[in-house]
């Protein structure tokens, strides 16, 4: 014991630690499935250009291809308070982080303008 805390292996802390790394191990895991099965999916589809792509925001992008996002926020989507049908409306998407909103625009009948960094950032840059 130093300080008056414990280091040992069943100490919370330790078990806590132990927990998030296990946590962080699976969804590294569930990512690279993501990741492969994506590739797999474009290249069967002959689609050129998203080979090396880092994907922010995890993207339904139609015939059941959903691309490895970061964030899934698809099932808390409608949590946002878009209105079903934004039929003649626009909106600007500045900094859109590979379409999360703009492609939920689309579906929504909504014109939609993106800008977007120059450089595409990953968080291993």
């Amino acid at each position: 014991m130093q300080d008056g805390r414990s280091n040992s292996p069943s100490s919370p802390a330790a078990i806590a630690a132990g927990r998030v790394a296990a946590e962080m191990k699976a969804a590294q895991s569930d990512y690279a499935q993501q990741v492969a099965t994506f590739q797999d999916r474009i290249q069967r589809m002959g689609v050129a250009g998203l080979e090396n792509y880092y994907w922010y925001h995890t993207v339904e992008l139609g015939n059941g291809l959903v691309t490895p996002g970061d964030y899934d926020f698809r099932d808390q989507i409608n949590s946002f308070g878009f209105p079903d049908d934004l039929r003649g409306k626009r909106v600007l998407d500045i900094g859109s982080a590979t379409v999360s909103y703009v492609g939920r625009s689309v579906f929504l009948n909504l014109f939609a303008v993106v800008i977007e960094v120059e450089k595409q950032y990953h968080p291993t840059d």
